[in-house]
C-alpha cells in the first residue's frame, strides 16, 4: 500500500470515529443539554375540571369532569362528559390523555426549534395546531398546542401558545386528541361486577310482559323452570352492549316512542333497561349481483335519551326462547 492510500485510509478512519461519536455519546449528551423544563410543570391534574379542544376545521369540543354519585349519596367515580350532550367519553381514552399530560408536565422536554418561522413546519402554530386548554372551575390552568408527529411517529411536536419554541415529546400525542367522534359507544356504564347481582328479568313485547326470577339459584317464569344458560346469555348481552353506530339524536322515525321490545334486568342496586324501536335497513350490492341487506335497530336506555343503533343479532339474542 503506497503512502497516499495510507493517508486516505487514516482520514477515513478518523471521520468514521467522529461520525460514531456524533451519533452516539456526543449526540445523546447534546440532546440532553437541549432538554428544558416543561411549560406544563406545576400543572395540578386534580384541579382540571374541563378540557377544551380546538382543532382546525372542526367544531370545538368541551369535555367536563363529572362526579358520579354512588350508593346512599356517596360520591363515586369520576367520569368525563361531552358538554351539551348526554354522552360520556370512554374512560380508557381519558386515562390515556391524563397519563400523557402527567408525563409532559413532569419530564424535561426535547427542544426541536427556537425559530418561530419553523412552527408552521411542525404545525405548532395557531392556525394548524390542536389547541388544548386545561381549565379549572374559573380559570385556565395551562394550555398547549399539539403539532404533527415526527416522520417515524415516535415523537409529537408540541408548543406553548405565544412562544417561539417547539418541543418533541415521545409517543403519539396527536392521536390522543384527534378523534372523529368523542362519544362512548358503550350503552350501559358502571356494570363491572353487577352480573352476579341480577335476580330478575322483565321482557316486554307489545302487550306481552314476561317476568323471570331467580329463586334458590333456579330461574323461573311463574312455576316454569327456565334454561339458566339462555338466561345468562341475555344477562351477558345486556352487560356488554356496544352500539354499532350513533344515529341522529332525534326520536323521529325511530319507533322508540312505542318500543317494540323492552328488556330490564334487576338486582341489588342494579336496574338497567333497554328499549328497542324500529329498524334501519342498509342495502349493499354484492359482486354476484345479489343484494346484501343489513338491519340495525334503534335503541336507548331507561336512564338517558341517547339513541344508539345495535345489530339485529343482539335483538334476536334478547328474544330467544328461554324454556328448557
Amino acid at each position: 500500500m503506497n503512502r497516499k492510500n495510507i493517508i486516505l485510509l487514516a482520514v477515513f478512519l478518523v471521520l468514521l470515529v467522529l461520525a460514531i461519536l456524533y451519533r452516539g455519546p456526543w449526540s445523546a449528551r447534546q440532546a440532553e443539554q437541549q432538554r428544558e423544563l416543561s411549560f406544563l410543570s406545576g400543572l395540578d391534574l386534580e384541579k382540571i375540571d374541563k378540557l377544551e379542544i380546538k382543532q382546525p376545521g372542526k367544531a370545538e369540543v368541551l369535555l367536563i369532569k363529572e362526579q358520579i354519585m354512588g350508593r346512599e349519596g356517596v360520591i363515586g367515580e369520576t367520569r368525563w362528559k361531552i358538554a351539551d350532550t348526554g354522552f360520556y367519553v370512554n374512560q380508557n381514552e381519558i386515562d390515556e390523555i391524563f397519563l400523557k399530560i402527567q408525563e409532559i408536565s413532569r419530564q424535561r422536554l426535547i427542544l426541536a426549534s427556537n425559530d418561530k418561522e419553523r412552527k408552521t413546519r411542525f404545525q405548532t402554530d395557531n392556525e394548524q395546531g390542536i389547541w388544548v386548554n386545561f381549565l379549572g372551575q374559573n380559570d385556565i390552568l395551562g394550555s398547549m398546542i399539539i403539532g404533527r408527529n415526527s416522520r417515524d411517529y415516535n415523537y409529537t411536536y408540541i408548543s406553548e401558545a405565544g412562544i417561539d419554541q417547539t418541543y418533541m415529546i415521545p409517543g403519539n400525542v396527536y392521536g390522543l386528541f384527534v378523534r372523529s367522534d368523542w362519544r362512548d359507544m358503550t350503552i350501559f356504564k358502571d356494570q363491572t361486577g353487577n352480573k352476579e347481582r341480577i335476580n330478575k328479568i322483565r321482557i316486554q313485547r307489545g302487550a306481552e310482559n314476561l317476568i323471570m326470577e331467580k329463586i334458590n339459584n333456579v330461574w323461573k317464569q311463574g312455576i316454569t323452570e327456565l334454561d339458566s344458560e339462555k338466561i345468562q346469555k341475555i344477562i351477558d348481552v345486556m352487560f356488554s352492549l356496544t352500539a354499532d353506530r350513533l344515529p341522529e339524536q332525534t326520536f323521529a322515525n325511530t319507533g322508540l316512542e312505542k318500543n317494540s321490545l323492552i328488556v330490564q334486568v334487576l338486582g341489588e342496586n342494579v336496574d338497567s333497561t333497554l328499549m328497542i324501536g324500529d329498524f334501519l335497513e342498509e342495502t349493499q350490492d354484492n359482486p354476484d349481483g345479489k343484494k346484501n341487506v343489513t338491519r340495525y335497530y334503534y335503541a336507548k336506555t331507561g336512564q338517558s335519551d341517547n339513541i344508539y343503533l345495535i345489530s339485529e343479532k343482539i335483538v334476536k339474542d334478547l328474544q330467544a326462547d328461554l324454556k328448557k
